[in-house]
């Protein structure tokens, strides 16, 4: 399938939007270092007109005829015409002469002789002669160049006077003269300062600018809800922002429980605007399930390990039960469990004890968690074997049994990029919540874990898009968004890639930490 990314100018406009003190910071450094290098690196130069008037001979008369007979020929000619066609033509012929050695070296021998400027000087100063026509005259102008003022003058001046000569006595011309000499160079012509300082400016802007958009077009990470539903080809259920210090700093007391920001926990009240998210969250999921009959089990998944499902199925099973409604939260996530550690609970008593027999359901299960009609199950000592345990049948007997106990049954599976469990999760549920990150998800990998679970006939019931901050998706040009409140979450993964993901995490194993402590 062909992915297209529709650029119109309000995206074009965003991106200025979002990046507008870098570009405007890259362009007054581009232009700093032009105005620097112009005015202290690169060497001025000067340049000196003189000015020559050359009035061709249109015809040369016979030693034979009288003036009558010279007048009528010089009418019937046209001269005047043919003077401008001569001029023309001139220009091109004087071009080669005065880089010609032959001029050039009269014109060295000269400066010599008249003694205003030495010999070394015009070999340590680079020159350059370029002849210029005026339109619609017969003046010619001798432009000399030069890093020295006095050797342009001299320059133009000598060369002016060499060439003269060559035209008088070498091309048989008789009207040829100084209109102007050229005088002494006040100002260097280059570098221009103010024209190259603000070209600095504009490059250095747009070349940042150039990188900016490439960088946003190109990055191929989920950034806004349009993106989700054009790309991914899923519904958008919410939209989670990006968490605020104020929030965050909280958080880290041990004295409130970790993650929950839609509850009022240890006397301290959400924001409004956190909470309504998870209620406009809460009643899209409410109606998207409402579609199938009896649907009220399913999997919250993600593509990598720090997507935040974990934080999201949490807040999304608190928001459900403070409503009134009974809901059953299973952590399904064997490998690297972290249901626990929102809610604060015991973690080596779980599901995973219930499954190798254990230890009974009614023993392991946390009932009425923050004094809500929810009950969490933590997923107890980690498993050499997560796969097999969630594929047994003692699992399926789990979400049958209480299926009909509960309004609604949230299991947190792991990603499912790489990971066989969350699609072993989703065949016993009613569908599948994907929670994607804003600036981290990528775009293909999500596409592809969204295919496989269609290709085993799991249905999305939606998408969540996790820190996404509206202040910058609305500098893009889109306004608001119906799910746009500010939250975030803070993550406890602390590895990065699935390799370790799909280890069991060994370490917290009550087990293996006993026989350490006994060979200690």
């Amino acid at each position: 399938m062909n992915e297209q990314r529709t650029i119109d100018f309000r995206y074009i406009l965003g991106v200025f939007l979002k990046y507008c003190w870098l570009i405007l910071f890259t362009a007054i450094l581009a232009g700093t270092l032009v105005f620097v290098i112009n005015k202290y690196a690169l060497k001025k130069i000067y340049k000196a007109t003189a000015t020559i008037c050359i009035m061709p001979n249109t015809f040369t008369p016979d030693a034979n005829e009288n003036e009558m007979d010279v007048n009528v020929r010089r009418q019937n000619m046209g001269a005047s015409y043919q003077e401008f066609l001569i001029i023309n033509q001139l220009i091109y012929d004087i071009n080669v002469m005065v880089s010609s050695r032959n001029l050039q070296q009269q014109m060295a021998d000269k400066v010599q002789e008249d003694g205003k400027i030495s010999l070394q000087m015009l070999k340590d100063n680079r020159y350059k002669i370029t002849p210029e026509l005026e339109r619609q005259t017969r003046m010619v102008n001798i432009n000399a160049e030069s890093t020295n003022p006095l050797v342009s003058q001299a320059v133009a001046n000598t060369m002016s006077d060499v060439l003269i000569q060559h035209l008088l006595h070498k091309l048989g011309l008789t009207k040829v003269d100084f209109l102007d000499k050229a005088q002494l160079p006040t100002s260097p012509v280059r570098p221009r300062i103010p024209l190259n300082t603000i070209i600095g400016l504009i490059l250095g802007g747009a070349g940042c600018f150039a990188l900016c958009f490439l960088k946003e077009t190109f990055r191929g990470t989920v950034d806004s809800p349009d993106m989700v539903t054009q790309r991914l080809g899923a519904p958008v259920v919410g939209t989670i922002a990006q968490l605020g210090e104020d929030i965050s700093g909280s958080r880290q007391s041990s004295s409130r429980v970790n993650n929950i920001v839609t509850v009022e926990v240890d006397g301290k009240t959400p924001r409004f605007d956190v909470a309504e998210s998870f209620r406009l969250l809460r009643t899209n999921l409410q109606y998207s399930l409402s579609k199938k009959n009896g649907a009220k089990v399913f999997v919250v998944t993600s593509t990598s390990p720090k997507d935040g499902k974990t934080f999201i199925a949490s807040n999304i099973a608190t928001i459900i039960a403070s409503s009134g409604q009974k809901v059953l939260l299973i952590n399904c996530d064997l490998r690297k469990p972290a249901l626990h550690k929102i809610f604060n609970l015991e973690r080596n008593s779980g599901v995973v004890n219930v499954l190798v027999g254990e230890a009974t359901l009614d023993e392991v299960i946390n009932r009425n968690v923050l004094n809500l009609p929810l009950d969490v199950l933590a997923s107890g000592p980690v498993p050499p074997n997560p796969s097999e345990l969630l594929m047994s049948h003692e699992f399926a007997e789990i979400i049958d049994t209480y299926r009909n106990d509960y309004d609604y049954i949230i299991l947190d599976a792991p990603p499912c990029l790489n990971i066989s469990d969350a699609a072993i999760v989703g065949k016993l549920s009613d569908g599948v919540i994907y929670v994607v990150s804003a600036g981290l998800t990528r775009i293909d990998s999500a596409s592809h874990a969204l295919e496989q679970l269609r290709n085993l006939d799991i249905p999305i019931i939606g998408v969540i898009l996790n820190r996404f901050s509206p202040k910058a998706w609305s500098s893009y040009g889109y306004g608001g968004y119906s799910y746009g409140y500010g939250y975030g979450y803070y993550s406890y993964y602390s590895y990065n890639d699935y390799s370790d993901y799909a280890k069991p995490d060994v370490e917290d194993n009550p087990a293996a930490e006993t026989k350490k402590e006994k060979k200690n």
